[in-house]
């Protein structure tokens, strides 16, 4: 047992301690088993992992000296009777069963803390009205086009709308992602298919051509529209997948 008592009357390990008590070489009442207590509560404070063997021994060591104590400020109790009860309760292989069963809890308390973290990190997508009741298939739903190739049109897109010549100064509007998504779904669903400039408008701004795009990529990633480019140069498609 590497653990060392250091009192101001022994200087050692505590089994030697406990050995010296025993054969009366050392005065109990000189022994403050509260100083010894802190003492190993820092020992513990250093260790990577708590030792289970360490442990055991010194509650074992530690119930003995207590035992002893009481002995020597009771000395009409009998010691050798209440030694024996100690020595059930304070079982070497029942304490170390104890700290194992200790272990097990403040482990499974310990993931689940992490577990209500990382819940608290998730962000769930809302359940769509009009996505498919059955399970959710891929099956392609880009069609031809490449998530190049939705880029690359988008980024024309907010080009030419910069390139234009007229200068408007438009009021500006509070713009919803959820409730962009809703609207973008509703005419697809009205009109089977559609061009992305349909569903911009007539004056779109930046900010409209952003969440419309955005409200696309949503839709198609929860399966209720697909998308179809024949050539860089061509318009988006986008239709309602029945599916």
């Amino acid at each position: 047992m590497s653990y060392r008592v250091k009192l101001d009357i022994f200087d050692g390990p505590l089994e030697l301690l406990l050995h010296l008590l025993e054969q009366e070489k050392l005065d109990i009442r000189d022994i403050e088993i509260s100083r010894i207590t802190q003492q190993y509560l820092e020992y513990l404070a250093t260790m990577q992992e708590y030792d289970l063997e360490v442990a055991g021994e010194f509650l074992v060591m530690a119930a003995t000296l207590l035992q002893i104590k009481v002995g020597a400020l009771l000395p009409d109790a009998e010691p050798e009777a209440e030694l024996e009860d100690q020595e059930i309760i304070y079982s070497r292989d029942e304490l170390i069963r104890r700290l194992l069963v200790y272990r097990q809890f403040r482990e499974a308390a310990r993931q689940l803390g992490d577990l209500a973290h990382m819940r608290r990190q998730v962000y769930p997508r809302p359940i769509s009205l009009l996505g498919p009741k059955g399970p959710l298939v891929y099956t392609n739903p880009t069609g031809d086009a490449t998530v190049q190739d939705l880029a690359s049109t988008y980024a024309n897109t907010l080009l030419n709308w910069q390139a234009r010549e007229e200068v408007r100064q438009v009021k500006r509007r509070a713009v919803d992602l959820n409730t962009k998504i809703g609207e973008v779904a509703l005419l697809v669903q009205k009109y089977s298919q559609l061009m992305f400039a349909e569903l911009l408008g007539r004056q779109p701004t930046k900010t409209d051509i952003v969440y419309t795009f955005l409200a696309v990529l949503e839709l198609v990633k929860q399966g209720i529209v697909r998308v179809h480019q024949s050539t860089i140069d061509e318009p988006i498609i986008i239709s309602f997948d029945k599916e």
